[in-house]
């Protein structure tokens, strides 16, 4: 599989499966459920999830188990998928086609662009030091975690002084029920799919919101062209597969409303089950959770009773498992809040809380002022000059140097939307309150949006207790997508014009600082060739309705 020709018959491999098997778990939650096509999508997501958490249990206890009971799931989700081939009931989930469309474009794009200079023997290592400057091992932390569950032996640490009930399980358990061979590659082809998942949220936000097709594919194609997705989806850390089951969460919390006591319940399932996985993915989620947390007091946006007591429970169910593993069976586990929320880096017997008053006990009202004032630096970063001289540089004005955009994509949160940052200026300031009647369910949405980003941002501020570590990857990666959808819903609907043309100078900005400013090996043209195919392909079918006469507005899911 290392030679680029094993290397892409595999990924396609690979690829359709996981499709197959995602469209398989559609079906049954809409047939067994009687679920709509957007719950449907929402049920299949926590089921695909759920599947991967259960059979991480299973390997933890026996990995002889978990080889049967992970046969025994797949034999059964692709035969389901063939009887809907059979049954000639694919023309059904002809919708379902767009989200898997996005996902699966966008990861090949990513692996075959970071794999033209070689680095198919060292996939892990490749992708610490391909997009960005040279990163940890964070990348490789759930593979670490695989294999000793496939020798059966879970040393404490797990490695350095990391132990495994420090990182939630999810990505783990996901990579060893998807995958179709055991290696690292193997692990990188499957992980990547994963992260470019968060585009299942994106669509899930657009179709609850009744975006028409137009807009929803300019918004799906603008999140693709985010240096944070494309870095963070090479980098396999799961922290836009995160960002996925956030977005879900938004879009039915704030876009979409239950219409009786079935739905009521489902809701409160879905909600409920998709927030545990989140945070079973990455614990940088629980800023996105409080920031949804203002907005439902903000908005007075309460759901029903039912929907909350479901949720809750749900959530109980899911996550209790993993905190009874981290408090009996490998504790403390609590180095990354010890080390975001008290500044204790190095590891000590203390508790959380402990840590918590200790270093707050110790801190003057001033210096926590002058602290949370400095937490501000790193959002803002060298904006908006900085931006602006790299955006001039590469049309030729002035002199530019990639490593140093690509650095600040990296840590600096408004530098890390390029032109985006502009295109959010422009959307909110001169076209929102110009958006018509018959759009106030995108009205809605842009507005809750605003409101999360803000809070979520405000939240990372007040609580990261270092100052000036409120970097990119110390927080959640919903904010860059949030801030895109936010932009683009107004600008897709009021100016497509616009939107476009932000799209175009987003694309000359990261093309120049992910593809032509890195180097390339003639010898894996392969590679290039499919990559370039891939994004006309994803540009091409985004485009596709812009350049129709008429724009239906229709909704994919009813």
């Amino acid at each position: 599989m290392a030679s680029p020709a094993g290397f892409a018959a595999y990924t396609l491999i690979q690829y359709l499966m996981i499709c197959a098997v995602f469209v398989a778990l559609c079906d049954l939650a809409r047939r067994v459920f009687r679920l709509d096509d957007l719950l449907a999508f929402c049920a299949a997501v926590l089921a695909l999830g759920v599947v991967g958490y259960l059979l991480f249990w299973i390997a933890l206890a026996s990995y002889s188990a978990f080889g049967i009971a992970k046969i025994a799931v797949l034999a059964t989700l692709l035969i389901r998928f063939g009887a809907i081939v059979w049954q000639r009931r694919l023309a059904s989930y002809r919708w379902l086609g767009e989200p898997l469309l996005y996902v699966t474009l966008f990861a090949v794009v990513v692996l075959t662009l970071g794999f033209s200079n070689g680095g198919l023997d060292q996939p892990g290592v490749t992708a610490q030091n391909r997009f960005s400057h040279p990163l940890p091992v964070d990348n490789v932390i759930p593979l670490i975690v695989a294999i000793a569950l496939r020798l059966g032996e879970i040393a404490s640490p797990l490695f350095g002084e990391w132990l495994m009930s420090d990182r939630p399980p999810l990505q783990t358990g996901l990579y060893l029920t998807l995958t179709l061979q055991n290696s690292a590659l193997a692990y990188e082809i499957v992980c990547a799919w994963l992260q470019a998942s968060f585009l299942f949220g994106v669509w899930g936000i657009a179709v609850a919101a009744n975006i028409p097709d137009r807009a929803r594919r300019l918004i799906l194609l603008a999140c693709c062209l985010l240096p944070t997705a494309i870095v963070n989806t090479f980098f396999t850390w799961p922290k836009m597969l995160t960002v996925g089951f956030l977005l879900l969460v938004f879009a039915l919390l704030f876009c979409r409303k239950a219409e009786n006591d079935h739905e009521r319940r489902v809701f409160g399932i879905l909600i409920g089950g998709l927030t545990a996985l989140s945070v079973l993915t990455h614990g940088s989620s629980l800023f996105a959770l409080i920031g949804f947390a203002v907005v439902v007091v903000a908005f007075r946006a309460w759901p029903p009773l039912k929907t909350m007591i479901c949720g809750v429970a749900t959530v109980v169910v899911l996550y209790a498992p993993w905190m009874i593993y981290q408090s009996v069976f490998d504790p403390p586990a609590n180095r990354l809040l010890k080390w975001h929320f008290a500044g204790v880096t190095d590891v000590d017997s203390r508790s959380f809380g402990t840590a918590l008053r200790d270093a707050y006990g110790a801190l003057s009202w001033d210096a926590w002022v002058q602290g949370k004032l400095g937490n501000l630096g790193p959002l803002i970063g060298h904006w908006p000059g900085g931006v602006l001289r790299s955006i001039a540089a590469i049309f030729g004005i002035g002199s530019w140097e990639p490593a140093g955009m690509r650095a600040a994509d990296f840590f600096e949160l408004l530098p890390s939307l390029h032109a985006y940052s502009f295109a959010l200026i422009c959307a909110l300031l001169l076209l929102l309150p110009f958006l018509k009647a018959e759009e106030r369910p995108q009205r809605d949405a842009v507005l809750r949006m605003l409101v999360a980003l803000f809070a979520i941002l405000a939240v990372f501020v007040l609580l990261i207790f270092q100052p000036g570590q409120t970097i990119n990857h110390q927080g959640t990666y919903a904010v860059q997508v949030l801030a895109t959808v936010c932009a683009f819903t107004v600008l897709a609907l009021r100016a497509p014009w616009l939107a476009l043309a932000f799209i175009a100078v987003q694309a000359v900005t990261v093309s120049a600082a992910y593809a032509f400013t890195l180097k390339h090996d003639p010898a894996l043209w392969p590679l290039l060739a499919i990559c370039a195919a891939a994004t006309i392909a994803l540009v091409g079918y985004s485009l596709s309705p812009s350049l129709r006469r008429r724009q239906p507005r229709d909704r994919v899911a009813p």
